[in-house]
């Protein structure tokens, strides 16, 4: 059973039995952005070592979420937020960072090898 958890309340995101962590996070994603007015967000969502390569995550929330060991290569992360995000150990290369928020994320042993991203981004982070 995929579940994603919100480690804060301990609630529960989302959640399927049929389907890997990777194609629920995608299916949670595509879902609201069917809507043009939903903004998706899976804010203190814990998604350690996830893989989620190569998929589109443009302009979504992943503010505090924990993300440790999650393996992004590839993904379209254009405008998303990490704010205070755990990236510990997170996988990024050839990820698409520009315009995202990364202030205060901790990025510590994270492979950052060939990202783009723009010069100013990178706030109060580790």
């Amino acid at each position: 059973m995929s579940k994603i958890i919100n480690w804060k309340t301990k609630e529960t995101i989302a959640e399927d039995s049929n389907l890997s962590m990777k194609e629920l996070v995608k299916k949670a994603i595509s879902i609201s952005k069917e809507n043009p007015t939903s903004y998706v967000s899976l804010k203190y969502a814990n998604l350690t070592g996830v893989d989620l390569t190569g998929v589109d995550f443009t302009r979504v929330d992943f503010s505090y979420a924990d993300f440790s060991y999650a393996d992004f290569e590839g993904a379209k992360l254009i405008g998303a937020d990490f704010s205070y995000a755990n990236l510990e150990g997170a996988n990024f290369k050839y990820a698409d960072l520009r315009g995202a928020n990364l202030e205060g994320a901790n990025f510590k042993n994270a492979n950052l090898i060939f990202i783009n991203i723009n010069g100013d981004q990178i706030k109060n982070g580790n």
